[in-house]
């Protein structure tokens, strides 16, 4: 189970933000979800409590059904 300190929560989804360097990656993961989720109109956000485990919350939107309202 990994949980993230919330000194940390802030810089989670920044590009090339390692938190553990001694894990393998290239810390881009987290930054390129975030940004395909934001820049498609949705969220995402992160809760973490140090010895439970974290839960990451991602909210999209249908496009095409927002569309469809916005030309109603």
């Amino acid at each position: 189970m990994y949980s993230i300190f919330k000194a940390n929560l802030k810089t989670i989804f920044k590009k090339f933000e390692r938190l553990n360097p001694e894990v393998e990656g290239t810390a881009i993961g987290l930054y390129l979800v975030y940004n395909i989720i934001t820049s498609s109109g949705g969220s995402i956000s992160l809760n973490s409590e140090v010895g439970s485990g974290s839960h990451f919350v991602i909210t999209i939107i249908d496009a095409l059904k927002a569309s469809d309202q916005k030309s109603k």
